[in-house]
């Protein structure tokens, strides 16, 4: 197999593809604006319970669609507030929705039970279509620090399009999330807050299409599993895509835990994820435990994960895409995955992807990547970048020390040794390369000293290797 790559062709590949699109104008109808202190048992003093208040107070929201406002205050909930399509929920400032008690959830897939252990969610949940739509939460805080352990989510929307989440807080989440999505539309979290929650900050199943998370400050608690989640399937029953996501511009914090901060994959046969851009994100690994960077499993389509800062992270790669197999048997189609100009700093790598050896800053496994311009910092870590694929297409990658190369689990070895030159910045290349192939990597030795056997040089930045 031959690959051609050039510099030029590579920066002007990755400056195409990252283009974020800007968040659309979310415009409801605002025919109505409600006051919530209006309607009877909204306490905005947080002595009694809201809960129904704000229920009529939704209600009342007509089918035209209209705005709801908090006044300044804070309010108790203990169950669901349904939202109509068209409605708007927001605050001037300075208004806090908390609970003492909040109700566990009885149902999170497509259920038409009583929706329970949210703030606020979509009215039709039920539904098996997308139904509800056009709705916006808007500048409020949501602290469930006193909620006991409760299994619920802070708001959760079902079977949804066009749902805006924006500049809320969100602190002391239990066992749910600060935001879940499932079987949604075009929705968007952006410049929101997030802190001590243990299920996920971001959270999104069931074949979401089209979500935007863009420029979040998010901060994990005590045991959290990951922080930016996209998975395809909600069920192991169902067979759902996960497509065209953006995740850009968010800060997430490990503390307190060794989570994934951002993760992307399938829980069932059939179920994948698609066409997702992942960039400039900043990674920060907890001191003590760590945790783990940007990791895909079983992906599908068209994958840019470019420009992120991931620092501190272990004991597994700070980056693992894997175009494999969900199960061993069902095909992955169509991968095209992206890794370039990420920089990974001061990270100890000791185990690679699988939960096996050949640990890496950068893993790769199944078919369908190129890899370039990533910068590796500081750290431990036995690989610069490992694939188990000889279609990965490979350019330069920097670290002051380590190894950039490919390697396969069935005793088949083709790797590549490469130093760069603290003094000069030229690359050295050394080792033993025993396979057949071609490498195509710009900015090789200006000569033919010091190439591995069966290396052979080309003025053109080409390194043919031979058996």
């Amino acid at each position: 197999m031959t690959h051609h790559l050039t510099r030029r062709a590579l920066l002007t590949a990755a400056a195409a593809t990252l283009t974020v699109p800007r968040a659309y104008a979310l415009a409801p109808s605002r025919a109505a604006l409600l006051t919530a202190t209006d309607f009877t048992g909204v306490d905005p003093t947080g002595a009694t319970d809201s809960t129904a208040g704000l229920r009529a107070a939704a209600a009342a929201i007509p089918e035209e669609g209209g705005a709801l406002m908090l006044p300044p205050g804070r309010y108790q909930v203990t169950d669901s507030i349904l939202l109509r399509s068209g409605t708007r929920v927001f605050s001037p400032g300075g208004t806090t929705i908390f609970t003492r008690g909040m109700k566990d959830m009885t149902a999170v897939v497509h259920s038409a039970e009583m929706f329970r252990g949210a703030a606020f969610g979509n009215l039709n949940h039920g539904a098996k279509t997308l139904t509800d739509h056009d709705m916006s939460i808007e500048n409020i805080t949501f602290d469930w620090g006193n909620a006991n352990g409760s299994n619920s989510h802070i708001l959760r929307f079902l079977s949804a399009r066009r749902v805006r989440v924006r500049d809320c807080v969100f602190t002391g989440q239990r066992y749910g999330d600060a935001v879940a999505f499932l079987a949604c539309d075009d929705c968007t979290v952006e410049d929101c807050h997030a802190e001590n929650f243990v299920n996920a900050a971001l959270d999104s199943w069931h074949g979401c299409t089209r979500l935007r998370f863009l420029n979040n400050t998010l901060v994990t608690g005590p045991g959290c599993v990951q922080v930016i989640n996209v998975n395809g399937v909600g069920d192991r029953s169902e067979s759902t895509a996960a497509e065209d996501f953006v995740i850009t511009g968010n800060q997430i914090t490990i503390r307190d835990s060794a989570a994934t901060a951002i993760y992307l994959g399938t829980l069932a046969t059939g179920a994948r994820v698609a066409n997702g851009r992942i960039t400039d994100n900043t990674i920060i690994g907890d001191p003590r435990q760590r945790g783990f960077g940007i990791v895909g499993r079983g992906l599908g389509g068209r994958f840019i994960i470019a420009n992120n800062h991931l620092t501190g992270l272990g004991p597994a790669p700070p980056i693992w895409m894997d175009t494999g197999y969900y199960d061993g048997k069902t095909a992955t189609p169509t991968p095209d995955c992206m890794v370039v100009n990420n920089i990974i700093s001061d990270s100890e790598v000791t185990q690679g992807p699988f939960n096996k050896g050949h640990a890496a800053a950068i893993a790769l496994t199944g078919d369908g990547h190129y890899c370039a311009g990533n910068r590796i910092v500081g750290g431990k870590y036995e690989w610069l970048v490992w694939s188990n694929s000889a279609s990965t297409v490979l350019g330069p990658n920097l670290g002051a020390t380590g190894s950039l190369g490919r390697y396969g689990d069935d005793g088949f070895h083709h790797a590549l040794v490469l130093d760069a030159d603290p003094q000069s910045g030229a690359w050295r290349v050394q080792g033993d390369i025993s396979a057949s192939g071609r490498l195509i990597l710009p900015n090789v030795p200006s000569s033919p000293q010091g190439l591995p056997k069966g290396g052979v040089w080309s003025n053109r930045g080409v390194l043919s290797v031979v058996p």
